[in-house]
């Protein structure tokens, strides 16, 4: 229950005032929680001071202020009239002309400067306001009339001058895009390694002033236009594909027209990639995650670091060269021979495969099953089984070209001497025969 309610408006300070609440609360729920002030559908939240409740930032065009005080937890709610302090001040406001222009040589940093001049009867009395679609400033009458904006160098500025206490008193201007020069103290560019025909330049630029701190860059090269991006080390980055060797690049910042011009070495020119490599030794691990295999390689040319790896036809994973090493792990112990295929990542033709026995594989003599292993590799073949087998090579008209046998365990490699073409293998043991089809090729 509440005796009464009294709301005191202090003066009206840049168009809004705050009020002071008494609340002379007798009993009830309205003793606890939150008390809030409502004008025009825009809540105020009360604060209590010990000895009454306060809000501020009130604004209202009209003489009388209707101002409902509410207990929400409890929904009592009552409203009281007040005078407005800030009605005399902008019912009277007439606004009669507003005019703008860009400052010459008024450009700082990336801001540009805007010189205004208004005219008007009881206008800015409390303040008054301009703004455009991105900057806003407060005003006193007597204050310097000089606008900043950023110089975006984009679509046109529209101005709006309008009293502090009376929003609706306000005239517009409108300008064309905010522009200033575009000052580069240096345009720095790295070029990444050349990975499947293509790579990354990473472009440092050190602006000093002007519309170019906003916008879109680009690089322009061999008549391609790429956009560039930012990256993580405050600079811009792009994914180039080019033919030339030094190819001129030009960097531009697209709402400005500013462009410099780079010669770029491209690293996926012919001449810059002419990496050649052959396998000089491999060794094998055996551990706990399985067997690892450590492979020296002999490299000529200009070889990046990154190779592929694939191992008995499996999906090529990436890796890289560390101290001329690349490193193949988690092979199985269960695979009698490894066919290890490597290529140079940046060029995927450049390949180097062989054929190696793992030293750690286990027989599995225990299965009673019948097991052939064969692998064709070029003109070569090996063939492994678990049984005594007899083999057979024909051709597709099945002519017989040679055969032998061969006991349990035994690795046998047979080299064709024959053209290149696909060849059938029969093997036969005495669980029955099995007839393979390789590829064989010089």
């Amino acid at each position: 229950m509440v005796d009464d309610i009294v709301v005191e408006p202090f003066a009206c300070v840049n168009g809004s005032f705050a009020i002071e609440v008494l609340i002379g609360i007798e009993s009830g729920s309205c003793f606890f929680g939150p008390w809030t002030a409502t004008v025009s559908n825009v809540i105020y939240p009360l604060t209590y001071n010990g000895l009454s409740w306060y809000a501020g930032g009130f604004t209202s065009a009209d003489s009388i202020v209707y101002i409902e005080i509410c207990h929400p937890a409890s929904a009592f709610c009552e409203v009281v009239a007040i005078a407005n302090p800030c009605w005399t001040a902008a019912s009277n406001c007439v606004l009669n002309s507003f005019t703008a222009a860009y400052n010459a040589n008024g450009c700082e940093g990336e801001l540009a400067a805007v010189s205004f001049t208004f005219s008007g009867n009881s206008f800015g009395n409390n303040g008054y306001i301009l703004s455009s679609n991105n900057a806003t400033q407060v005003y006193n009458l007597g204050d310097s009339t000089v606008f900043y904006l950023p110089a975006l160098c984009g679509d046109s500025v529209v101005l709006t001058l309008s009293d502090m206490a009376n929003p609706s008193c306000s005239l517009s201007a409108y300008l064309g895009p905010a522009c200033c020069p575009c000052v580069v103290d240096t345009i720095e560019a790295e070029s990444g390694p050349c990975v499947n025909g293509s790579f990354n330049l990473e472009v440092g630029i050190g602006i000093e002033s002007g519309s170019c701190y906003f916008g879109s860059w680009t690089a322009t090269a061999e008549g391609i236009t790429y956009p560039l991006t930012p990256n993580n080390n405050g600079g811009w980055q792009a994914q180039l594909s080019l033919v030339g060797q030094f190819v001129p690049v030009i960097i531009c910042n697209t709402p400005t027209n500013y462009c410099d011009t780079l010669i770029v070495n491209n690293p996926c020119f012919a001449g810059n990639n002419s990496c050649g490599f052959a396998i000089s030794s491999m060794a094998f691990t055996s551990g706990s995650n399985g067997i690892s295999a450590s492979i020296k390689l002999d490299t000529t040319g200009s070889c990046n670091t990154l190779f592929t790896t694939a191992v008995n036809g499996s999906q090529p994973d990436t890796t890289t060269l560390f101290e001329d090493y690349v490193f193949i792990n988690g092979l199985s112990s269960l695979v009698a021979i490894f066919n290890i295929e490597l290529c140079h990542l940046a060029d995927p033709a450049l390949c180097k495969d062989t054929l190696v026995n793992n030293p750690y594989y286990i027989s599995k003599t225990d299965d009673q099953e019948n097991e052939t292993k064969i692998f064709c590799h070029q003109n070569q073949v090996e063939i492994w089984s678990t049984d005594n087998i007899g083999v057979d090579i024909l051709d597709l008209n099945g002519k017989k070209l040679d055969n032998w046998k061969q006991l349990a365990g035994e690795r046998h490699s047979w080299t064709s001497p024959y053209p290149s073409g696909i060849y059938l293998i029969h093997s036969t043991s005495s669980k029955g025969k099995n007839i393979y089809k390789c590829i064989i090729g010089h």
